[in-house]
């Protein structure tokens, strides 16, 4: 029997047009190791890095800011003059060179001028050791006798006004012996430095007293008492008188001493000149340096 037959239903389904598209194939620049493409955020924009990296990235340029800042401050501290900063010397401020100070060994088992077992302040250095050091540019002068580092008392008490009553009264006080040092600046400046030694500190107290009022032969007019230094300033011990004539205020040389007691010992540092002002830091820095190698 025949008879007309449907066409079998098509159950396929139907294309699913939500579906995501498929991947495209790889090419050749994937083939090659190409990089990925940059992550995005929803924005668009590029991913930010993890919260660590950024940390990270902040301190390493504080650091660099922290020692560019630091290069440049040590720059700029060699840049200005060296006046301008505190506490640091300038190399022409009227100094003179001098070598470092160096003490002389004592003899063994004895003890130094200002021990409390050396009741006579007694200074057992070689008193020649103990002359302050020529400066840079000194040259030696002749005008006091210096026989391999001593004076006599006769050369010392001429360079006195009373000349007759400073041998007394060194003879009277038992003076021992006298260390004596000389030299001229190419200024002109003339510089004596003369270490007296007594037989005890007493003694030697009261020969600089006594003889307060005798001023040098150079002096051309009234001296005066200039300075003395205060303790802080000189070595435990020692005691500085400073006193000065300036003639050049008249016309005429100027002159500036001074005496630094030190136990049996008493220094005399004299500063004159012809013609100008004695210089005034150089005169005090010998002073200081004289005084230090007494102590």
């Amino acid at each position: 029997m025949t008879g007309n037959r449907t066409a079998p239903e098509d159950r396929t389904a139907p294309e699913d047009r939500t579906a995501p598209p498929a991947a495209p194939a790889a090419g050749p620049a994937a083939e090659a190791g190409a990089p990925a493409p940059e992550p995005t955020v929803p924005d668009g924009g590029p991913a930010r890095p993890p919260r660590r990296t950024r940390a990270v990235a902040r301190w390493v340029s504080a650091l660099l800011v922290l020692a560019i800042s630091a290069a440049a401050t040590a720059y700029a501290v060699t840049v200005p003059e060296r006046a301008e900063l505190p506490g640091l010397e300038t190399p022409h401020d009227g100094r003179w060179a001098y070598p470092a100070l160096k003490l002389p060994a004592l003899p063994s088992g004895s003890p130094p001028p200002h021990a409390e077992d050396n009741p006579a302040g007694r200074h057992h250095a070689d008193l020649r050791d103990l002359l302050v050091p020529l400066p840079r540019k000194a040259v030696k002068d002749d005008a006091v006798p210096v026989r391999d580092g001593w004076v006599e008392t006769e050369d010392y008490a001429a360079l006195w006004t009373g000349e007759k009553e400073v041998r007394v009264r060194l003879a009277e006080e038992g003076l021992r012996h006298i260390a004596g040092r000389a030299w001229s600046m190419p200024d002109g400046t003339r510089v004596q430095v003369f270490l007296l030694q007594f037989p005890t500190e007493p003694t030697a107290t009261v020969y600089q007293q006594d003889l307060a009022p005798t001023v040098p032969a150079a002096a051309g007019g009234v001296v005066e008492d200039a300075y003395t230094v205060d303790e802080e300033r000189r070595p435990e011990g020692v005691y500085i008188l400073s006193r000065s004539e300036e003639g050049a205020k008249k016309g005429g040389p100027s002159l500036r001493y001074a005496y630094i007691s030190s136990g049996d010992t008493l220094g005399v540092v004299m500063f004159t000149t012809e013609e100008g002002e004695v210089p005034d830091t150089a005169y005090r820095q010998t002073v200081a340096l004289q005084a230090r190698m007494l102590g």
